[in-house]
């Protein structure tokens, strides 16, 4: 019967201890009927449940349980099968069958195989008390192991400290065979005495030596006297316990008595020995490696060794008489707890705690504890016991599990795919991130050699160099293409590096490697933009120049139409080039379009609106078997934009749908307000996160292959025969989208139509140029004096003759050095500068900011053919651009404006 503070703790224990079960059954109501019987006896549990072989071996290797209830009958399997599975794969897991009916010899046979009880289902309520005692049991046999590995690694400290005691220590077997003899005091013994006097057999039954070892063996402790060779000894044997608990054996321990005469010289020999042992024992706790602590029943310290100085700071005279001084605050409650198992006997085997320095800094210790009598033959036992605790430093140990713990979790959660191989090619290990790139789960990875990745990109040379490479112990870096689960390409950037062991053997790789998909991607976009951006230069400046060619033909074409007779042919002839130089122009704008240079008129504008007005102008265009379709939506937000570079856009995608559809399908137009974030924006360059307004065009057409897809917006690549168009279309739509600010996404496959969407930012709207009344003014000229600067001598001549015919005096200069040089000579006889921006020698800005200095007054009128350059003159001058090529008319009623307001006073 257990004592009332020892029932008290267990039933604590139990209260406080949820059991894990495993429950094998296949009948619900039988199951309900287990699980509240359990609850009605006060065992609290968390209970899972299985009743086919396969979810029984998967549970019980994943996942730790306290005891498994079985019933007997089960689908295809039955109780003692589930016994047999259990101790088969070595688990001592305590094992409860539940039957309706069970036979002796059934029961009889599932005891033999290790079932920790029987239970029939009409007697549940001993259930609970039968599981308790079978996991008290199974746990108690655990403690008796642990207790046995630890007697075992001192049987070497125990045998010394044995052989030096001054006594004859022997043990035996079952069978009463001598196992072992040691002791001091063997010395005084004649070995031929020893074994006249050994146990066997043979020897009389009455003999008290065979008498006392045969008690042992019954688990009883005797004392008893004999006398070997006229020596007289006292002796002491009891039954010697294997770690199960059982006898298996004696211990036998004897003293020589025989010199009672010389009592006071013996005296004193034992005087000497027991003083050399307990210096023996003072210098062990001495020189011990691990702090040594000892107290009274009071609590008070009696022991405490240099290591425990070294260890916690304190010296042993601060120490020495009073309480253990560290104990950290919140570890009060637990060194309660320890005294109490200590106070009622028990004992503590390396429990891991923290305490406190004298610093005041924290500590990870190894805490084992145990209470032992001080001897004093006091009958109360609460006097003389005390309190010996031995504690290893593990702090340092801790902090490498921590450590460990951490590079664990950064591994786990690393973006990073890691995976690690043994020296033959196998996977061990993979992280969350490698299965989530990869599609493997890691049941599926590891096991497999690492060519499951393989995609056949690259040849069997290259596996070669790199197999070479890291089993030569240096570390392989580089991109290969490797395929997912689902057989998508699976472009990785990697660094394999080999691991040495203890040794500097190889012993494994470590592969950590990302997905450069993105990176890939991107590169190709960048690629693409500075492509398009080289190729915008190129038409930027053709355009530039032929502007100026063009500015000169529309230019004299239209003199030489006011001076030729109405009727003649020479005027027809006039006004033929006037219409192919007009074409020229349009086609130049769409040049300029594409390389961002041409001039915008941008204003708050709902693209609802454009794409309304061009439904309406497409009508019977797109022919009666296209389809088209309008999705806008309602609370659309309005874009800072050019409407009629809009609409221009608007028509050239739904003009390539149609041709893309020669028998006819769907064309959708949506509108919608969308937000594009960081990562919205990563693979969509040259935007920043905001909100965009999304402007969609989708066909069912033919659709477009990657090649083409590349090229699309290149000018002048079609893919439309001779005379159908001329490559300029998407060109456009791209210079137009991008100099808006914008985005095109184009998606699209041979056979599955295309989709265009463009992006556009919603942003604050700035003040549009309004049109002044001097706009529908009719051309009149004047007596001033213009001084202009061009380069192109066929435009300089033009406007020469043009402004002359209107009565202006001019002055012209084919540069902007030039320029100065001319007002300089007409100090105060110049009205107006006309200065080209683009010039040799010296730009048009910089030439007016000369001539400022001169004098500050005269106005000036800015002719350019890129759109970027007059942005830069209105920002930096605020004086008006006039944008090539301009007919003459534009700019004789520019001039007169100009001069005009010069003229008007200020108010």
């Amino acid at each position: 019967m257990e004592k009332p503070s020892e029932a008290v703790r267990q039933t604590t224990e139990d209260a406080s201890r949820v059991f894990r079960l495993l429950f094998v059954e296949d009948d619900p109501a039988d199951l309900e009927l287990i699980q509240r019987e359990l609850r009605t006896g006060g065992v609290p549990f968390q209970g899972e449940v299985v009743s086919q072989p396969e979810g029984f071996f998967k549970r019980i290797r994943e996942a730790s349980f306290d005891a498994v209830l079985s019933d007997f009958r089960l689908p295809g399997w039955n109780g003692m099968d589930v016994l047999r599975e259990l101790r088969g794969l070595g688990l001592e897991i305590p094992f409860l069958l539940i039957t309706g009916t069970l036979g002796e010899e059934k029961a009889v046979e599932c005891m033999r195989l290790g079932a920790s009880d029987c239970i029939l289902k009409d007697r549940l309520g001993r259930l609970p008390i039968a599981l308790r005692h079978a996991v008290d049991r199974c746990e108690l046999r655990e403690r008796q192991r642990r207790v046995a590995e630890e007697l075992w690694a001192s049987e070497s400290k125990l045998g010394l400290l044995l052989s030096q005691l001054p006594a004859i220590i022997w043990t035996t077997d079952g069978q009463l065979r001598l196992t072992s003899l040691t002791g001091a005091g063997l010395a005084s013994l004649p070995e031929k005495a020893w074994q006249r006097c050994a146990l066997d057999k043979q020897m009389d039954t009455s003999h008290p030596a065979v008498a006392a070892h045969r008690h042992a063996l019954a688990g009883e402790s005797v004392e008893y006297e004999n006398e070997i060779e006229g020596r007289a000894y006292w002796n002491r044997v009891e039954p010697f316990r294997d770690v199960s608990g059982e006898t298996s054996g004696c211990l036998g321990f004897a003293l020589d008595i025989s010199e009672k005469k010389r009592i006071e010289m013996e005296s004193q020999r034992r005087a000497r020995e027991l003083r050399q042992v307990n210096e023996t024992l003072a210098a062990m706790v001495a020189n011990a490696p691990v702090a040594i602590v000892a107290m009274d029943h009071s609590g008070s310290v009696r022991i405490w060794n240099p290591a425990a100085e070294r260890m916690f700071g304190w010296t042993a005279n601060e120490v020495l008489g009073g309480t253990i001084p560290y104990l950290p605050s919140e570890r009060e409650n637990e060194h309660q707890v320890f005294r109490e198992i200590l106070r009622q006997g028990g004992s503590i085997s390396n429990v891991e705690t923290q305490r406190r320095r004298k610093d005041g800094t924290l500590l990870y210790v190894s805490l084992s504890a145990s209470s032992v009598k001080a001897g004093t033959g006091n009958e109360d036992a609460s006097t003389d016991l005390e309190t010996i605790a031995v504690l290893t430093d593990i702090t340092s140990r801790k902090q490498a599990e921590a450590e460990k713990q951490r590079l664990s979790t950064a591994i786990e959660q690393s973006a990073e795919a890691v995976m690690i191989a043994d020296t033959e090619g196998f996977i061990r290990y993979v992280n969350p991130a490698f299965c989530a790139i990869s599609g493997y789960s890691p049941t599926e990875a590891v096991g497999q050699r690492t060519n499951l990745l393989r995609s056949g990109r690259h040849d069997d040379q290259f596996y070669a160099n790199l197999w070479n490479t890291i089993s030569n112990g240096q570390t392989w870096r580089g991109e290969f293409e490797n395929r997912r689960k689902d057989g998508s390409p699976l472009p990785m950037e990697a660094s394999i590096t080999p691991v040495r062991g203890p040794r500097g053997a190889i012993t494994s790789f470590i592969c950590i490697a990302q997905d450069i998909s993105e990176r890939r991607t991107l590169e190709r976009q960048l690629l693409q933009a500075q492509k398009f951006e080289a190729i915008g230069q190129l038409a930027g400046g053709i355009a530039h120049d032929f502007n100026n060619v063009l500015a000169a033909i529309l230019g004299m074409a239209e003199l030489g139409q006011l001076e030729a007779p109405e009727g003649t042919r020479i005027r027809e002839r006039l006004q033929k080039i006037c219409h192919h130089a007009g074409r020229a122009v349009a086609l130049t704008r769409q040049l300029l379009a594409f390389s961002r240079r041409q001039q915008l008129e941008r204003r708050p504008t709902n693209l609802n609106f454009s794409v309304n007005e061009v439904a309406s102008l497409l009508g019977d265009s797109l022919g009666k078997d296209v389809e088209l379709e309008t999705s806008l939506s309602l609370d659309l937000a309005s874009v800072f934009a050019d409407p009629a570079q809009i609409e221009q856009v608007l028509m050239n995608l739904c003009v390539n749908a149609r041709d893309a559809m020669p028998s006819g399908g769907r064309l959708a137009i949506s509108t919608a307000n969308v937000q594009l974030d960081e990562d919205g924006c990563r693979t969509r360059p040259g935007i920043a996160p905001g909100e965009f307004v999304r402007l969609t065009v989708t066909d069912t057409g033919t659709g477009m292959d990657a090649q083409t897809l590349g090229r699309i917006f290149e000018p002048f690549f079609t893919t439309k025969p001779p005379g159908r168009g001329t490559g300029l279309g998407l060109a456009t739509v791209y210079g137009v989208v991008k100099q808006h600010g914008g985005h095109i996404d184009v998606v699209s496959a041979p056979g599955e139509g295309t989709s265009f969407q463009l992006y556009f930012p919603v942003t604050l709207p700035a003040t549009p140029r309004q049109e002044t009344p001097a706009d529908r003014e009719p051309v009149s000229g004047g007596k001033e004096t213009i001084l202009l600067a061009e380069d192109h001598e066929g435009l300089r001549e033009l406007v020469c003759e043009s402004l002359g015919s209107l009565g202006y005096s001019v002055l012209a200069a084919c540069d902007g050095q030039e320029a100065i040089e001319l007002f300089r000579r007409n100090s105060g006889k110049v009205d107006l500068l006309i200065l080209d921006v683009i010039m040799p020698r010296l730009r048009g800005p910089e030439a007016y900011k000369r001539i400022r200095e001169l004098n500050g007054d005269v106005p000036v009128l800015f002719c350019t053919g890129y759109n970027s350059d007059s942005t830069q003159v209105e920002i930096t001058s605020g004086h008006p651009v006039l944008q090539k090529p301009y007919q003459a008319r534009e700019l004789a009623r520019t001039v007169r404006l100009l001069l005009d307001q010069r003229s008007q006073p200020a108010s």
